[in-house]
């Protein structure tokens, strides 16, 4: 599904009106607001909350018709964010309910994008009287994927998956397509596409969940579509049965 920047403008002055205030946006206003969306955008990358914002390839030329990037559970909590900043642009006070909803929209991105990285308790730190170290109990590890959709894997799995573009491409063709994974825990090898699909070899190397993002484009168009696909590694140890 794609999402694309002046839906997102529209939506977010859609916000503002709701919220009070009257702003009937005119064709130049949603251009500024396309401009304002990239700016933004940038902003949370600067922060440390990467939404995948595709930005055009000159700073100042996106169009309203551009891909975002966005997936359907950042859209919202983006145009809230959004709102509040085109509000502040057009000399508007925001409204109490306008902030608490651009509050809430800042947590929901921060929870969707950001990665906990993995750590270790160090050896010295002392344990409870009679307490002794679980198989894990040392280890933190970072949040399972965001959506629901998540396919469970143990470390050390290796998989070739391939990813059908088809229902996006219509009568085109795959032109590039580039492979990228939140943290550590997978490494991708062996890339390779067709008209039609992309395929790579994962293989699945330290415990957690992570978000592999699949980026590609198509001959004739602009677009630029990234697919997230979801896995969480767990351990898989053998044990060894004593008969006494």
């Amino acid at each position: 599904m794609q999402i694309k920047k002046g839906d997102l403008v529209n939506g977010a002055y859609s916000i503002i009106r709701i919220s009070g205030l009257t702003i009937n946006p005119q064709p130049e206003q949603v251009s500024v607001g396309v401009q304002e969306a990239d700016d933004l955008a940038s902003e949370l990358k600067g922060m440390g909350v990467d939404i995948n914002w595709q930005q055009p390839a000159n700073y100042g030329l996106s169009d309203t018709d551009d891909t975002s990037g966005l997936t359907a559970e950042m859209a919202g909590a983006f145009k809230s964010l959004l709102a509040l900043r085109l509000v502040d642009l057009f000399g508007k006070q925001a409204t109490p309910t306008l902030v608490e909803r651009s509050n809430k929209g800042m947590r929901t991105l921060e929870q969707i994008a950001i990665h906990v990285p993995e750590a270790e308790l160090p050896s010295t730190l002392p344990t409870g009287s009679g307490n002794e170290w679980g198989r894990n109990d040392r280890h933190f590890y970072p949040e399972p994927a965001a959506n629901q959709d998540a396919d469970y894997v143990f470390k050390g799995d290796v998989l070739n998956y391939t990813e059908d573009f088809s229902a996006w491409l219509i009568d085109e063709e795959l032109v590039s397509v580039s492979w990228e994974v939140s943290g550590s825990g997978i490494t991708i090898e062996n890339e390779t596409f067709d008209e039609a699909t992309a395929s790579a070899q994962l293989t699945f190397t330290r415990i957690g969940g992570y978000t592999v993002c699949i980026t590609a484009t198509k001959t004739n168009s602009t677009d630029v579509l990234t697919v997230n696909k979801n896995f969480i590694i767990n351990n898989c140890e053998r044990k060894t049965n004593v008969f006494l």
